[in-house]
């Protein structure tokens, strides 16, 4: 990439970025990373990047990146469909 378009970057960057929701969604205020339970390890640093262990119906965590498509839009349309239903 060229200087300018990184510079570009980097300044759309910084003024959309919002530092609380990074900090809250990859957990960087926390000071433990790794903790154990009685079913092995768990990452606690940067959840939003951890695919979902459960696969259930409603087994994966609120940021998670791959979630059942049709739970997401039945999530979404369930409001429209009553209000306007």
């Amino acid at each position: 990439m060229s200087y300018l378009k990184k510079y570009h970057f980097q300044k759309f960057k910084n003024s959309y970025n919002n530092h609380s929701l990074e900090d809250f969604v990859t957990n960087s205020n926390s000071l433990t990373f790794i903790t154990e339970d009685e079913t092995g390890l768990i990452q606690k640093s940067d959840p939003i990047y951890l695919d979902p262990v459960n696969h259930k119906y409603f087994g994966a965590h609120f940021y998670a990146p791959s979630k059942y498509f049709w739970i997401i839009n039945l999530i979404l349309l369930m409001p429209i469909l009553l209000l306007f239903g």
